[in-house]
């Protein structure tokens, strides 16, 4: 059995690899001091790693992120500044969504896409782009005259990436896999039969039959009780 502390090594490892690659691309949408962009995809990867795999993985942000800001020519400390506002970001957005009820990751209710947009999208993306501007102001990279046109194209970009990247992979991710030990709060449950996770096999009809197809049983807010209709279709398909 694998440790657990070398498998969130690897995780962590993943992560920040990840973070480098989509942020190397990201940065060829029109740069603002080399730093911000109108779109930047690292944030949403960022905020839906740990949404969906926890908040364990946050190293893997500040990793990535510094390592992007040297290689891009910003001084030690800035880029370490930079990846402290970033990682900051991922966090108070996971924490404050993590604080309304019932919170689903597919952000398919009112009250979860306000709270999203609200609260990930525009507040918690304003601390990455106060921490990160300020830490260029202080390390010489751009003249206070351009001050807040780079902080709004900063949050402008986070916010961005939240909403467009982070939404896409809170949907798709969960459809393809989900480990079984997912937040709770998930509508998706994914295993070797559709709705095969524990969870499922404690609440699930005893007259619903159970597919062999690989779609993801949608569930309520906390029963993950599948669906019949749907299990119906896909067991004409087996």
């Amino acid at each position: 059995m694998v440790p657990r502390s070398l498998l969130l090594s690897a995780k962590v490892t993943l992560l920040a690899a990840i973070y480098v690659t989509v942020a190397h691309w990201g940065l060829q949408f029109d740069p603002v001091n080399r730093f911000a962009t109108i779109i930047w995809q690292p944030a949403g990867v960022s905020l839906a790693a740990l949404l969906l795999f926890g908040r364990d993985l946050w190293p893997g942000i500040a990793i990535g992120a510094a390592i992007v800001n040297v290689w891009i020519g910003a001084p030690l400390p800035v880029a370490c500044g930079i990846a402290l506002g970033n990682t900051l970001e991922a966090l108070l957005g996971w924490y404050a969504l993590q604080k309304i009820p019932g919170f689903r990751l597919t952000v398919d209710r009112l009250r979860d896409a306000l709270g999203f947009i609200v609260l990930a999208a525009i507040l918690s993306t304003a601390v990455s782009a106060t921490i990160g501007v300020t830490s260029l102001y202080l390390g010489g990279l751009i003249p206070g005259s351009r001050f807040a046109e780079t902080w709004f194209t900063w949050w402008q970009g986070d916010a961005l990436g939240d909403l467009i990247v982070a939404a896409f992979l809170l949907n798709w991710i969960p459809a393809l896999w989900v480990p079984d030990r997912m937040s709770p709060r998930s509508p998706f449950l994914f295993g070797r039969r559709c709705g095969s996770g524990p969870a499922a096999r404690q609440a699930r009809p005893s007259s619903c039959r159970l597919p062999r197809c690989g779609a993801p049983c949608w569930g309520t807010d906390h029963s993950f009780a599948p669906s019949c209709t749907r299990v119906s279709r896909c067991s004409r398909h087996s």
